[in-house]
């Protein structure tokens, strides 16, 4: 059975980005890690060094719509593989099954429609530009997921990896979901929720 290992992140929707942006800032004490104001997505973490994002601000609230997602962290790739089966056999919604090139994540929905993450950190690109999604095949060899990113082009640095470190590389794409996959059949929700990523 697999297992999660506790809450990685929440994202909310806002009414104003800039106000909240600034609040959890200031007055909370977290740190922005990345960000894209023109989509209206901020990602923010009270511990940057280990954790990309702990908390995202998305724009866009409305009666109704708060809790973007509820994301929970597994240990281990194996888990998310093992997570998508278990998901599978019993008939749980899977939206969609992604890399975010710091993470692979299956996105599925809970009983009243919430939608869920569970992910596993991709240690060795922790700090790729977000907002980044691409689907990703679980059938695939671990070391092919944890590097299909890398197929697309190179970003700019992320707003963290440029305050931490001017010595590392990373790579961005705002490419849209790709819906031709069989486990993206609910891809739409998901690129809904996430805002339009490919400016296409």
């Amino acid at each position: 059975m697999p297992k999660v290992t506790g809450l990685g992140h929440v994202g909310i929707h806002v009414t104003d980005l800039q106000r909240s942006r600034e609040f959890y800032r200031d007055m909370v004490g977290l740190t922005i890690t990345d960000e894209d104001l023109e989509r209206g997505m901020v990602f923010m973490s009270a511990r940057p060094e280990e954790e990309h994002h702990e908390f995202v601000l998305m724009r866009g609230r409305e009666e109704g719509k708060i809790v973007q997602q509820i994301s929970f962290h597994c240990a281990s790739l194996a888990d998310v593989k093992a997570y998508h089966r278990l998901f599978l056999e019993h008939q749980v919604p899977i939206r969609s099954v992604v890399s975010h090139g710091n993470a692979i994540s299956i996105y599925f929905a809970d009983p009243d429609g919430n939608q869920v993450e569970v992910y596993y950190t991709n240690p060795a690109y922790l700090n790729w530009r977000q907002p980044f999604i691409m689907p990703v095949d679980l059938s695939q060899p671990d070391e092919a997921i944890l590097n299909a990113h890398l197929a697309k082009k190179r970003p700019e640095c992320s707003r963290r990896l440029t305050q931490i470190s001017t010595d590392l590389e990373i790579e961005r794409s705002l490419n849209g979901v790709d819906e031709s996959e069989p486990v993206m059949n609910s891809s739409k929700q998901l690129a809904s929720t996430l805002t339009d990523l490919d400016p296409n």
